[in-house]
């Protein structure tokens, strides 16, 4: 799978029809006009946490606020027929891992299913979401395969990221 069809699934995960529009859910996402006295943070439902993005992309932070994208892709592919039996497992692992690498009280992350989770640091700079992403690769790296080969190959997990406001379009979803 490569990163654009990555990002074009994940992307289509978020999209919601606009309000009004026939045949939809008037459910578009737009900045909350409301603020709750604290932000949501920690583990969301995606939608939730898409709401989030736009609230904090409202908030001005502009290009350094980025999305991240950690994706066990390669891993499910490696182990086939194996991944039904092991995926409940590795998404609570997983889970784990982000946990202490992030602020569970500034940070925000959701699991679109058991190979795709999706992490925003909008009080982190970008040097300090780097060093955290790389990090939390390393170490679902280091727990999913340690030193081991699959098929003569190390499977990699992928983390990738994109500015908020590239995730976000114009009409706010």
């Amino acid at each position: 799978m490569g990163l654009a069809s990555l990002w074009a699934g994940i992307k289509g995960r978020f999209r919601r029809m606009p309000v009004g529009k026939a045949g939809g859910p008037a459910v578009a996402l737009r900045p909350s006009a409301v603020r709750p006295q604290a932000p949501q943070t920690g583990f969301l439902d995606p939608d939730t946490f898409a709401q989030a993005l736009l609230d904090a992309s409202a908030g001005g932070k502009g290009g350094d606020h980025r999305l991240h994208v950690f994706s066990l892709s390669d891993f499910r592919q490696a182990v086939g027929s194996k991944w039904g039996k092991l995926s409940g497992l590795l998404e609570v692992a997983g889970d784990a891992i982000i946990r202490r690498h992030v602020d569970l009280s500034k940070d925000v992350i959701t699991r679109l299913d058991a190979e795709i989770a999706c992490l925003s640091m909008p009080a982190a700079t970008r040097q300090e979401s780097r060093a955290r992403v790389a990090s939390i690769a390393a170490d679902l790296s280091t727990y999913l395969f340690g030193d081991a080969l699959i098929d003569g190959r190390r499977p990699q997990v992928v983390a990738a990221n994109m500015a908020v406001q590239d995730a976000v379009t114009e009409e706010g979803t």
